[in-house]
């Protein structure tokens, strides 16, 4: 038989000779492949596909960008080895992204709360390894250019008001500060994206914590003379005497909610607000059977041997 077998793929079938599996290491033994006698293998071409390789991605829609202002769009499946790049003109194909060139889709991530994640920008690298798998929720947007290139990290800040327990609608801003941010860094980051006249030290800045619906406060409480230093470590010439936000306990990501006020306005804000309950309240109605709690085990009884 004359073919080329580098255009195909072996698969293992079941009882009904339907393919199920697909032998992907051609290093290894049949025997570690669970290959036995008797059992039928079959060529297909490289674009056939089994339920196995495939998964099932829920796509949103968003005309903002913004966390809260999306609509579901609909399912698509697609081989778990997908390419970025590939998985991107496969949407803009879809009669809701026919408009918009495959180069002005931008896909993130959104998480089981809603909130929104990591900006997916490795077009060569497949879905499996930028950690998208079944049942993974992305957020689709059509920008009207295609959007430029960069390792900074997209953030949502917003202002907020203690005596109402308020805050704005988020702004996405892009962080472009050191690869070790220090919490100096953040808050002038923040003052200055968000056009406030506002003193360094008279502001108090908070992170949202989704799958916790609260908020954390972002501060440097160290004495002057060790603010700098990493984690609160001797300066190094690997460290360089930086604070890193991205390490814990802050471990900022891109996708992160952050908010900012003046100290003078509350000594005991908490930065809570009715829209973190909303969201909770969803959240919980959203997951099956609704908020669930593991029964507790069951006791075993002692049994007492009389000698």
């Amino acid at each position: 038989m004359d073919i080329d077998v580098d255009q195909y793929k072996l698969y293992k079938t079941d009882w009904l000779q339907e393919p199920t599996t697909l032998l992907k290491n051609e290093e290894q033994t049949l025997a570690k492949a669970q290959v036995k006698a008797g059992d039928l293998l079959v060529l297909k071409t490289l674009d056939y596909t089994v339920a196995s390789e495939q998964i099932t991605l829920h796509l949103y829609v968003t005309e903002t960008g913004i966390p809260g202002e999306d609509r579901p769009g609909q399912d698509l499946t697609v081989p778990f080895d997908l390419h970025l790049g590939e998985l991107r003109t496969r949407i803009s194909s879809l009669a809701l992204f026919q408009s918009s060139s495959a180069e002005c889709i931008q896909l993130r991530e959104r998480t089981k709360t809603g909130h929104y994640g990591r900006i997916y920008r490795e077009e060569a690298k497949s879905l499996k390894n930028l950690h998208i798998s079944y049942n993974s929720e992305i957020v689709v947007q059509a920008l009207p250019c295609p959007p430029p290139y960069s390792q900074g990290l997209s953030l949502f800040l917003c202002v907020r008001d203690s005596n109402a327990k308020t805050t704005t609608r988020p702004k996405e801003c892009l962080f472009e500060g050191r690869p070790s941010p220090s919490v100096d860094d953040m808050y002038s980051f923040a003052i200055a994206c968000l056009g406030l006249d506002w003193n360094i030290n008279d502001v108090m800045l908070a992170k949202y914590v989704p799958h916790q619906f609260s908020w954390e406060v972002i501060e440097d409480d160290r004495e002057t003379a060790r603010r700098g230093n990493l984690l609160g470590n001797p300066p190094t010439k690997a460290t360089g005497g930086i604070y890193n936000l991205k390490k814990s306990p802050v471990n900022l990501k891109e996708g992160d909610m952050l908010v900012i006020r003046k100290v003078s306005e509350s000594e005991e804000d908490d930065f809570y607000c009715e829209g973190d309950k909303a969201r909770r309240e969803a959240y919980m109605a959203s997951k099956p059977g609704g908020k669930t709690t593991r029964k507790a085990k069951k006791e075993k009884p002692v049994q007492i041997l009389a000698k």
